[in-house]
Parts: structure tokens; sequence; C-alpha cells
């Protein structure tokens, strides 16, 4: 029997392109509607009713699926450390409520994710759980096609229609700035992601906006490509030093981490020539055994906290409505940062 995802690619659109023309949505092309119509017609395909009946879901053991997707698991190596954190919070929350748990952990994009899909298509899951990179319009889509309810998990979205718990990422970030200029620190740098997530612009934002209300002045600007090569790490922190920064704001633990490897190369001693704060306190140490100053939360009441919510939604989803949580972050002040030198004040 032809299934959504044989339509999608016989239509050569998304799946969830299929899902919003079965389902009546606006905001799909003609030509797309006719490529859907003419594959639905050639595979003969025959929509059928999704999910288990509410009945039956109240007698069976309820099954969650957690999907962390679009990460390469292979080259970014922090994903293991805070994604842990997270699944650590969701399996005790869920072994409370003796609720099973599907972990998805290959990173692939929910639409190329054949056996999800698959089981989402068969009413296997009550709920979904999403983490990794920010998820595409077209498959939050299909969930809601699919009535599955949706948890975005350390992921902020505007969607009005999609729930969410993460980290306040401004609010921390303009920490940092409050942090080094009670230092002493008037001249900040900033270490960005190459990336475009959401959660990249916010903590961009929050320290930017702050430096800017501070008597503060940034003087540089970098963009960092986690995956990239030593070259550019050597280029950024190169262009750090001649800006004259006494302190650095790096927006993940593990770039900081390999920023603070390569000043200590190019002869600089952190922190007396140069403070530096990173985001997510995973506890990493340069080569030289400094631990990482940091901005930290609480990694497992997120993955908590999403269970709740996601919980609340299955059991009343006609009264619940979407929800956000945003939790706050603190600086913990370890071996990376201390007063600016004296030449610089």
């Amino acid at each position: 029997m032809a299934t959504i995802r044989d339509v999608a690619r016989k239509a050569n659109v998304s799946t969830g392109t299929v899902s919003m023309y079965l389902n009546g949505r606006d905001g799909i092309s003609e030509s797309k509607r006719k490529q859907i119509e003419k594959a639905i017609r050639k595979l003969g395909y025959q929509a059928r009713k999704r999910g288990r009946p509410r009945a039956v879901q109240q007698t069976q053991s309820r099954n969650i699926a957690f999907m962390l997707f679009g990460t390469n698991l292979d080259s970014l190596g922090d994903i293991h450390a805070l994604k842990r954190q997270f699944i650590v919070g969701i399996r005790d929350a869920l072994m409370m409520r003796q609720v099973h748990l599907s972990l998805f952990l290959d990173g692939r994009p929910i639409q190329e994710d054949d056996l999800f899909q698959d089981m989402v298509e068969h009413g296997q899951f009550d709920g979904v759980i999403i983490t990794g990179a920010d998820p595409e319009e077209s498959d939050l889509e299909w969930l809601r096609a699919m009535q599955v309810p949706v948890i975005l998990l350390n992921r902020p979205t505007a969607d009005r229609d999609i729930s969410f718990v993460t980290i306040d990422n401004e609010s921390a970030s303009a920490k940092v700035a409050d942090h080094f200029y009670g230092q002493g620190h008037r001249r900040m740098a900033i270490v960005d992601h190459a990336g475009t997530y959401a959660w990249i612009r916010g903590r961009r934002e929050g320290f930017l906006n702050r430096v800017r209300e501070l008597d503060a002045e940034l003087v540089a600007k970098e963009r960092l490509d986690p995956d990239g090569p030593a070259s550019t790490c050597h280029e950024v922190c190169d262009n750090i030093i001649k800006s004259g920064a006494t302190a650095v704001f790096v927006v993940n633990d593990g770039m900081a981490v390999k920023c603070i490897d390569t000043w200590h190369e190019q002869g600089l001693e952190i922190p007396r020539d140069l403070s530096v704060v990173g985001f997510d306190d995973l506890g990493y140490r340069s080569q030289n055994d400094l631990r990482l100053s940091s901005v930290t939360y609480d990694k497992q009441a997120i993955g908590e906290y999403a269970v709740q919510m996601l919980m609340e939604k299955i059991d009343r989803p006609n009264i619940v409505m979407s929800m956000g949580m945003h939790l706050q972050g603190e600086i913990v002040d370890y071996d990376t940062t201390s007063q600016p030198p004296k030449t610089a004040r």
C-alpha cells in the first residue's frame, strides 16, 4: 500500500507538503497540487486514519519519541555531552509516568528518516520531543497533520502552534557582558557561530545589545565554523588579539575551548591576557587544564519540563494550548576570566 512518503517522492515534494494538501491547507502552489494529485492517482494512494483511538491510548502503554535530527554527530563532539543530559531528564520523567521512550539519534532530518515517518504514520507515537537543528516548517506541518503533539526542546520558535522549552539565550548572554563589565573590562569581543540557528541569534543579540547599553566597546565580532579547518580558527583568534579586546564571549563551550587552545599556541596566557566565557557549562577544560568559565543552566530540568508539557498536551488535547517556557542561565566563573591587564584599564 502506498504511503505519504511514496506520494512525496513521486511528486518530487516534501512529505509535509503532501500532508498540507491532504488536510486542505493553504500555502501550496498550483503546480505542486497538480503534481501531488497526479502521484496519488498513479499510486492509488488512500489516506489512512492516523493514530490510535483515545480509548486504546488510555489502556496501552504510551510511547514518546525523542528525535535529535539535522546534526552531524561525528563532527560536533559536544552534542553528546549536552543532549545526554536532556535525555536523562526526559528518561527520568517518563519512567515516573511508566511511559516508553524511543530514541532517534542518527542525526538525519525528519524527511529522510523512513523508520520515524513509518512509525508516526502508523500511530505508534503518542507524542514527539525534537531537538538538534531548527526543524523545517514542512516537518512541523507534517506532524501537525498526523495529529501528533510536539515539543521543541532547547529550540525556541515563533510558531504559535508549537510548544517549546528552552534556555533564555538572550538574557543569559547579556549576563556575560555584565560579568565582564563588573570585572573592569571595557573592550569586549564575540566569537559567533557560523550557523543560522535561532539559539545562535539569541546568544549573539543578547550579548551585543547589552554591550551597547553598557559603557563598553565591541572591538571585534568574528564568526567561526566549529567544523572548519584549524587555519580558520587561527585567523579568528588572531583577529581578536589584533582588536585589543580584553574579554571574549564565545557562543558555545566547544568553540571556546578550541579558541583558548589556539590563543595559548599564539602566546597568550588565559585569563591574564584575555578573559573567555563560553555557553552550556559542559565541564570542558583546555589543553593546559583550565576549566572554562561558562553559562550554566539545568539541562535535565529542560528535559523534565518538556515531558510535563507534552503529557499535558496528550492528556488534554482539546484544552491545552501551545506553551513556551524559558529557563534562566547563570555565569559560573572557573578558570578563564579575571580583571583586565593593567595596561588595558
